[in-house]
């Protein structure tokens, strides 16, 4: 017997009985005990994401990237996004009947805000005062300190070693570079100006 809507057919207690067809060929007698419709199994599919997005911050992966486009201001296409968001495993896999879902805790979050943030130079420079050794170098200039590229390389490494300073890394434009904040600015300021009152 066919069941409308592809249903789904359970079979009760008394399925252990067997009868014989027209054909002479041995059968099992099912009692349907629920069948439930399309309609009815997306709407348990709808309370489960409600359910998760009670305890989780993003629920699907594409939820993930229109928040990442949206906050960030990305011009990635989302195909591009979301394979990056499955390489680096940030999130986790919940099962939703047959499907499965990616989930993103606050954490995740976080972890997806820091991956994409080096492709948003506004969010680097809200955080950094110079990206790189050129910008600090024209950073300098505005203190009247007139220094080449290769001058500065050599007096943050003296710096370093001296502990005067910490050299700070983070990726800009997927590329690992020098960082300087405010402070790591005045510390380098004070010790050039206190060198040249010296001499």
């Amino acid at each position: 017997m066919g069941l409308k809507g592809g249903g789904i057919c359970m079979v009760g207690k008394n399925s252990g009985k067997v009868k014989k067809n027209s054909k002479g060929k041995k059968e099992k007698k099912g009692v349907v005990k629920a069948v439930a419709s399309g309609s009815t199994m997306g709407k348990t599919l709808e309370e489960k994401k409600r359910e998760l997005r009670r305890r989780y911050k993003l629920v699907g992966i594409r939820e993930a990237v229109s928040f990442l486009k949206k906050e960030l201001k990305l011009r990635f296409g989302e195909k591009s996004i979301e394979n990056q968001i499955v390489k680096k495993k940030i999130g986790k896999l919940v099962s939703i009947g047959k499907r499965k879902i990616r989930v993103f805790s606050s954490d995740d979050v976080e972890k997806l805000k820091k991956l994409y943030m080096q492709y948003n130079p506004l969010a680097l420079r809200s955080k950094y005062k110079a990206i790189g050794i050129l910008e600090l170098k024209n950073v300098l200039k505005k203190y009247g300190i007139n220094k080449t590229k290769k001058s500065i390389e050599g007096l943050l490494s003296r710096l370093a070693e001296k502990s005067k300073i910490k050299k700070i890394y983070d990726k800009f434009k997927g590329r690992r570079v020098l960082v300087f904040d405010q402070e790591t600015i005045q510390k380098i300021v004070s010790y050039i100006k206190q060198k040249s009152s010296k001499k």
